[in-house]
């Protein structure tokens, strides 16, 4: 079979590119995709499962961002994390080691509370006369009269 190829590379505004996107996803939905330039095209039809690459990079004078889908007539096995993209930094490391030691410094403020015991909460309902020691419910009992 012959290999269909079309490349292209050129400089355009964020509205060029946020369109391309946009025609890609639609085509994506749609189950097929056409990419054609000056008379020649390569038209692909989209299985339910691909594999999806995306490398970002951060360089002194220069950012760079691809995305590559590809795919088998084989089923594709994810074998990876889930990928989160959203126009959020999460937080810095920083932030949440803070947030894990205020969390930390509460539990063990609650540590350092008194915890009533069984006994404790005994003491506290016999100090308040809800519950008779033993010494005096035997006072307050009627004598058992002996055969």
């Amino acid at each position: 079979m012959k290999e269909n190829k079309i490349s292209h590379r050129q400089l355009i505004k964020k509205e060029d590119a946020i369109a391309y996107l946009e025609n890609m996803a639609g085509s994506l939905k749609s189950g097929k995709i056409v990419i054609e330039r000056n008379g020649q095209y390569v038209s692909m039809t989209t299985p339910e499962l691909m594999n999806m690459e995306i490398s970002a990079k951060e360089k002194k004078d220069k950012n760079e961002l691809s995305i590559e889908f590809s795919w088998r007539k084989e089923p594709f096995v994810p074998d990876i994390a889930p990928l989160n993209i959203t126009s959020e930094e999460p937080p810095e490391p920083e932030e949440e080691a803070e947030k894990e030691e205020t969390a930390e410094a509460k539990d063990e403020i609650k540590a350092t509370e008194p915890v009533k015991t069984d006994k404790t909460a005994v003491d506290d309902k016999l100090d308040a006369g809800a519950l008779k020691s033993p010494a005096d419910a035997a006072k307050t009992k009627a004598p058992v009269k002996s055969k």
